[in-house]
């Protein structure tokens, strides 16, 4: 039975989500279908980049996406203290990045004089959009479907319903979740590593590691920490000597294993190893609406569910 979104989704449990949106009856329509033998690889850029634009006008970040040739995953930090401060005229501003054509319509009502200012209740309703997840994923997938539709000279679908979401309610959950995303490539057998992973955030953060020596500015820092909420204090060289070391060490035929430099890092983090192997390689299968620990889970009110995909 279809929960409803905001069932699903509530910022008062948790700001981080997993989503995953899929092509209509699994075509393989951000990618290249060996059946009908036409590519659409350069979709996956437009994926990225707008991604990329919508997170600088959300008060939403990045922590993790991978998108593939018939699916997209990304992981989600709603930042609802960040909109909170922002004055009237920033949250104009930040719509005008996502919505530019319904502020210039305000803007034009007002130089002819239809009111004098751009309406409080608007402003108030950009602002709740503005940490909405669901506004974020329908932005996004509306507008990739558009500009397909339109190279395609076509009409109809694109995205197999509603997108997928699971609340991330604790540091274990979080860390095999962009794991298990950032892993997404190597998986399927599409990459060899981490480097050839193409439109993942790990091979962003492995690209501008390499050029500049930081994390790039546009995915949430690795390092970040919150007194308020689930924090994920670990350096970018360990989590991404981190992700080589699982995803040459998790296969479909067996069960896992972390070697045995890695549970120093995820000790450091008072996160369990097999637990954390669990999600990674279960993360779609054994939780349905939201990923945690058992405790966690138990308290939130749901429940680990074997062989159960995530619901819409």
């Amino acid at each position: 039975m279809t929960i409803p979104r905001s069932a699903q989704i509530d910022l008062s449990v948790t700001p981080f989500y997993h989503c995953m949106s899929r092509c209509v009856r699994g075509s393989f329509l951000t990618g290249k279908d060996h059946q009908t033998g036409k590519d659409f690889t350069h979709r996956k850029a437009w994926i990225e980049a707008l991604i990329k634009e919508l997170a600088r006008g959300f008060s939403i970040q990045i922590c993790s996406y991978a998108i593939m040739s018939n699916h997209y995953h990304i992981v989600l930090r709603v930042d609802n203290d960040r909109s909170c401060r922002w004055t009237d005229e920033k949250i104009i501003q930040q719509w005008q990045i996502i919505c530019p054509a319904s502020v210039k319509r305000h803007l034009i009502e007002k130089e002819q004089g239809k009111h004098k200012s751009i309406l409080q209740d608007e402003i108030d309703e950009w602002r709740s959009r503005l940490t909405n997840v669901s506004w974020f994923m329908r932005i996004l997938n509306e507008r990739i479907a558009r500009m397909a539709n339109k190279e395609d000279k076509n009409k109809g679908r694109f995205w197999d319903g509603r997108f997928k979401s699971q609340a991330i309610l604790d540091e274990t959950s979080l860390l095999s979740a962009m794991v298990y995303v950032d892993l997404n490539p190597i998986r399927a057998q599409v990459a060899a590593t981490l480097e050839d992973s193409l439109f993942t955030s790990v091979r962003q953060r492995i690209k501008h590691l390499k050029a500049h020596g930081t994390e790039p500015a546009d995915l949430i820092p690795l390092n970040y920490s919150s007194q308020s909420s689930i924090s994920l204090d670990i350096g970018i060289k360990d989590y991404l000597y981190m992700v080589d070391e699982i995803g040459r060490s998790i296969r479909d035929d067996k069960r896992g294993y972390i070697s045995a430099k890695v549970p120093q890092i995820l000790e450091s983090l008072s996160i369990d190893p097999d637990e954390c192997l669990d999600m990674i390689q279960y993360i779609e299968t054994d939780y349905a609406h939201a990923v945690g620990t058992t405790a966690m889970l138990r308290q939130a009110g749901y429940r680990k569910r074997r062989s159960m995909a995530i619901s819409a």
